[in-house]
């Protein structure tokens, strides 16, 4: 799988660096750039497959910890000591250009990388490849790869495909694709398809396919269509379709399609249409 951030080094003798360094900002696929621009390669090696990456996404604010890598078994000729540094010296400038670490009242469009004290007002059709702390106030539409840490105010929209950690005030609309861990304070629509970890005070609305760990707190409505792990504090609304296992500490309302295990403290109110629990 190629890696951030991915490139191809054309040997090109008309240019004064002897090269061409093709990249795009909407793939890091290098097959996708080998169709992109056209680029058949024969038994000579007329290009090389590149990887320019920090040591850990954590550190990808962070010019110095980046590394230069062929991303194949073999290296051409051409390509010595003299052109790697040149493409070094030309990817370095590059990332140093996407790299937010201040205050922007807007982003539209681009690739960008955002560090610790970035603080960003309202983004709209973005792609945020990392996101390594910092604030969105506002996201409106676009991909954030991977979110290690930092705080959204507002997902209006959008794909979060890499959770890691941080705090989500309002999830009014969008999709994360895996939620690992952190915190979302109103879950007001959108869809989480994979959420392991972490805590969600308030669902009010929207849908988790995959539910593995965690905690909600109160449980208002929308669906969860698997609970395999996990507690919900309050369940007063909305719909699980499979219940396998955890806790509810309370049942208030709401509706438990298939109930396969786990633990209901205390069930006042509600339906559940399958108690396949052993008596």
């Amino acid at each position: 799988m190629c890696k951030f951030k991915s490139a191809i080094v054309v040997k090109d003798e008309q240019e004064k660096s002897g090269f061409r360094l093709l990249m795009s900002p909407f793939t890091e696929s290098h097959s996708d750039l080998e169709q992109l621009f056209n680029l058949k390669d024969g038994a000579r090696l007329n290009y090389a497959k590149v990887e320019f990456s920090p040591t850990d996404f954590s550190t990808a604010h962070q010019l110095e910890t980046y590394k230069l890598e062929i991303d194949e078994d073999r290296t051409p000729d051409w390509f010595n000591d003299e052109i790697k540094d040149r493409v070094i010296e030309k990817m370095t400038s590059y990332i140093k250009t996407i790299i937010i670490n201040d205050e922007r009242k807007t982003l539209l469009g681009g690739q960008w990388i955002l560090g610790p004290n970035a603080q960003i007002g309202t983004a709209t059709n973005v792609l945020i490849n990392i996101c390594n702390g910092g604030t969105i106030t506002n996201f409106v539409s676009g991909t954030i790869n991977t979110f290690t840490d930092g705080d959204i105010t507002t997902l209006n929209g959008g794909i979060i495909n890499h959770f890691h950690s941080g705090d989500i005030a309002n999830f009014w609309i969008g999709t994360i694709t895996c939620f690992y861990n952190g915190t979302i304070d109103y879950f007001g629509s959108g869809t989480i398809n994979n959420f392991k970890s972490g805590t969600i005070d308030q669902f009010d609305d929207g849908t988790i396919d995959d539910f593995r760990g965690g905690t909600i707190t109160n449980l208002n409505g929308g669906t969860i269509n698997t609970f395999k792990n996990g507690t919900i504090e309050f369940f007063l609304g909305g719909t699980i379709n499979t219940f396998k296992n955890g806790t509810i500490t309370n049942i208030e309302g709401g509706t438990i399609i298939n109930l396969n295990g786990g633990t209901i403290n205390t069930f006042k109110n509600g339906t559940i249409v399958n108690d396949y629990r052993k008596k």
